[in-house]
C-alpha cells in the first residue's frame, strides 16, 4: 500500500526505488539474544538507485527522506530516528500491526 501511494505521487522516485533486504532471518547487529524485525517479515530495508545509505554514518538519502513521509502516514517507523541511525529501515508499528490483526489482515 505504501509503495502503491508513492507510485501514484511520484512516479520518478517509485521508479529509484530498490530493496536492500527484507525477510531475513538474524540477530540484532551487535546484540547475541534479540531477534531483527526483519527476522519476523516486518521490516523492510530501501535504497534509491542502488546506493546503500551506510549505516549510523548520520547522514540520510534525500529519497529517503521522503519515502519516510509515505511509510510514517500508513503507520510505520523510519530507522533514522533512532539512537544507531538506520535510514534505510523501514517497520511496522505495533499499533499498525494491531490493526491489521483486528481486521483480519494477518
Amino acid at each position: 500500500r505504501v509503495l502503491e501511494r508513492v507510485r501514484e505521487t511520484d512516479q520518478d522516485l517509485y521508479d529509484r526505488i530498490n530493496t536492500s533486504g527484507s525477510l531475513c532471518v538474524r540477530r540484532i547487529r551487535g546484540t547475541q539474544s534479540r531477534l531483527s524485525s526483519h527476522a519476523f517479515g516486518l521490516s523492510i530495508d530501501l535504497n534509491i538507485d542502488g546506493q546503500l545509505d551506510n549505516f549510523t554514518d548520520g547522514k540520510t538519502q534525500l529519497g529517503l527522506t521522503i519515502l519516510a513521509d509515505f511509510f510514517r502516514s500508513e503507520g510505520w517507523v523510519w530507522g533514522a530516528a533512532w539512537g544507531r541511525e538506520d535510514s534505510m529501515h523501514f517497520e511496522v508499528s505495533r499499533q499498525k500491526l494491531d490493526e491489521w490483526i483486528q481486521a483480519g489482515a494477518l
